[in-house]
């Protein structure tokens, strides 16, 4: 797409292509959960003013940003769970395997804190202590991914941050990408991109960062004060 800075251009920016055919696989109405990794790590929080508290208080305007974009694609809010989970204390090399055999274990032994574990419309989002990322190659200098897998198998999500505003518009943009295409590539993309890869801007929603999204008649929505955010563009 063309690179544009002001906002009333961006606004009215449409992408050059169409979305390709939905091959019908998207999280409708999902349930989600917040799995905070490294219990160490966030008790006390590494960043005393960034706790789990804070980021659920700014989850609630989060959740509200990525129904609307649902909406546009014909899919029902998300709806999260009252209670987070956390995963015990963590050592050594972090790899994407790690983390779906930690969702794994929360789901064959839940707590009260996860009800319907099992539901395959549930969505598990690990939340990164600051500065701790996976470790695999590919991964190099991205700030968030979504896939699948596991057994049984699960949808998650992980973002990882150095500043809160990078957490909040990678966390929407895997979020909205999640609920899309949760088992990439059977859902929505562009040209075999995701509807936030396309966009690589980020804008304000009541005081938060947030992502970008395309839309599917080939528009682009961008929040107000819109401006190129590599924390927006650098998810998977």
């Amino acid at each position: 797409m063309q690179t544009l800075t002001d906002p009333e251009l961006i606004n009215h920016t449409t992408l050059a292509w169409k979305p390709l055919p939905n091959e019908g696989v998207v999280l409708n109405g999902a349930r989600l959960h917040l799995v905070f990794w490294d219990k160490k790590s966030w008790n006390p929080p590494v960043k005393p003013d960034i706790t789990p508290s804070t980021i659920k208080d700014a989850l609630g305007k989060i959740v509200e940003y990525v129904s609307d974009a649902l909406k546009e694609y014909n899919i029902n809010p998300i709806t999260p769970d009252e209670q987070e989970s956390y995963t015990g204390d963590w050592q050594g090399d972090l790899k994407i395997k790690d983390i779906v055999q930690a969702i794994e274990g929360l789901v064959k032994s839940p707590g009260p804190e996860l009800p319907n574990a099992t539901d395959g419309n549930r969505l598990y989002v690990v939340i990164m202590p600051p500065g701790i990322r996976p470790s695999d190659p590919k991964l190099a200098g991205v700030n968030g991914e979504h896939d699948s897998g596991g057994n049984p198998k699960v949808h998650y999500a992980w973002v990882t941050w150095s500043k809160f505003d990078d957490l909040t518009a990678s966390l929407s943009h895997e979020l909205i990408e999640a609920c899309t295409n949760p088992e990439p590539p059977h859902g929505w993309t562009f040209a075999k991109e995701e509807i936030c890869d396309v966009c690589h801007y980020a804008g304000q929603y009541k005081g938060i960062q947030v992502a970008a999204y395309a839309k599917p008649d080939g528009s682009v929505h961008v929040p107000p004060r819109a401006k190129l955010s590599a924390a927006a563009g650098d998810c998977a």
